[in-house]
């Protein structure tokens, strides 16, 4: 497969998987919001708000999480998708 087009089926599947976590968000349907990420995600938010490490932590602090980001403001609006570049085509 060209690795262009391979790139852009990468970005469309990224755009999807984005998508498809603001609606569970928006829907608090937390059981398939933790199934998109793996075993070992990494979700750090920064300034001190705190990191979660696991599908576990994820599942233990979701309910908290949603509930009040859901009350605030939504969560994803923007997104800019870089792939990693391995030389030239």
């Amino acid at each position: 497969m060209n690795k262009d087009y391979a790139a852009l089926l990468d970005i469309e599947a990224i755009k999807k998987l984005r998508i498809l976590y603001s609606h569970l968000l928006d829907t608090k349907d937390l059981d398939k919001l933790t199934e998109l990420f793996t075993e070992d995600a990494v979700c750090n938010f920064g300034g001190g708000r705190g990191v979660w490490t696991g599908r576990d932590e994820f599942d233990a602090i979701g309910p908290r999480f949603t509930r009040n980001l859901i009350r605030t403001a939504r969560v994803a609006t923007h997104f800019c998708i870089q792939l990693p570049t391995t030389g030239s085509n």
